[in-house]
């Protein structure tokens, strides 16, 4: 619809809220297909404040360890030629963070910075502790400036979690 429309600039909304809905469902390689389309569609315009969320969405799909092969291998090696990062969430949770501050696209920057601090108690509990902390807490922060209540639930209910470990 967009595209009949020539409306590429809206692209990103939409590729970027559904990389993250098949990452949250465990559809991987649809995720980063979308994903690598967005980042394609940016080469075009130049510009889109849903690249933070489009980050996001890739380091969901990577968060769950397990080694990409086929279609969501080849995308991932797509998009690691597109944005010269690795394949580690880490880089994109980073990349999430990073945009969506500079933009202050809260929406983004909340979760990804509670993603971020959940994931990193899974890679490594005692190690990253600390960091996953701040993490948490920064989202904290933003999500109540924000009046996002269901974020701040989210986040405490991490949190809590955290620190009962």
């Amino acid at each position: 619809v967009l595209g009949v429309f020539g409306c590429v600039g809206y692209y990103g909304y939409a590729y970027s809220y559904l990389a993250c809905l098949y990452a949250r469902y465990g559809k991987k390689s649809m995720a980063l297909k979308v994903a690598y389309h967005h980042l394609k569609n940016m080469e075009t315009i130049k510009s889109d404040v849903e690249n933070g969320r489009t980050h996001l969405g890739i380091a969901l799909a990577l968060s769950a360890g397990e080694t990409l092969t086929g279609e969501a291998g080849a995308y991932l090696e797509k998009i690691m030629a597109l944005t010269g990062l690795s394949d580690s969430p880490g880089d994109y949770f980073e990349t999430a963070i990073s945009v969506s501050q500079k933009n202050n696209y809260v929406t983004t920057l909340v979760p990804a910075l509670r993603e971020y601090g959940i994931y990193l108690t899974g890679i490594s509990p005692d190690a990253r502790k600390e960091q996953a902390i701040e993490k948490l807490k920064a989202a904290d922060v933003k999500a109540r400036e924000s009046d996002m209540k269901d974020e701040v639930r989210k986040i405490g209910e991490a949190l809590k979690k955290l620190e009962n470990s």
